[in-house]
């Protein structure tokens, strides 16, 4: 008799559900702060290297967007990696993780009034992503789901 395979689970225990449910409870209060307060933005990279004018070192523009543009590619490969980890509700949570990271990150290169509307977009998704992160650990066994790599499998 073949045993279940078990696949890949992102959240394997209690204590990551509850570490997701708190870092996604933190982002949804900053996002729905942000609508309500309309917080004042400030343009910059995600990476920036202006501290290397203390050393007296000028990065051309081309090379610190370079490094950026390269950057955001890999949080981009990571979020799509992610996402075909996570199973269910996790997916909710990643997608939610990554509209908050790559909307934000829109918001800088938009006019005032649609950088607004994304702050609306961003509240909702990260509102969604928390009630999944809570399903998530609602629903967690209490023993929590069986890690793959801790598995052995044979066929008899």
């Amino acid at each position: 008799m073949r045993q279940p395979e078990f696949k890949p689970r992102l959240i394997h225990t209690k204590r990551g559900a509850v570490f997701a449910l708190c870092c996604t409870g933190y982002v949804a209060t900053l996002s729905v702060r942000d609508v309500l307060w309309h917080s004042h933005r400030q343009h910059h990279w995600l990476l920036d290297f202006d501290w290397l004018v203390l050393w007296h070192i000028s990065l051309p523009a081309w090379i610190v967007a370079g490094v950026n543009l390269a950057f955001y590619a890999g949080l981009l490969w990571g979020g799509v990696l992610l996402y075909r980890i996570a199973q269910g509700k996790e997916r909710v949570l990643v997608v939610g993780w990554a509209a908050v990271i790559f909307l934000g990150l829109i918001q800088f290169l938009i006019s005032a009034s649609a950088a607004t509307a994304i702050d609306y977009v961003q509240a909702m998704v990260t509102a969604v992503a928390f009630l999944a992160a809570a399903d998530i650990l609602l629903r967690m066994p209490p023993s929590g789901y069986p890690r793959v790599d801790n598995q052995t499998f044979r066929s008899t």
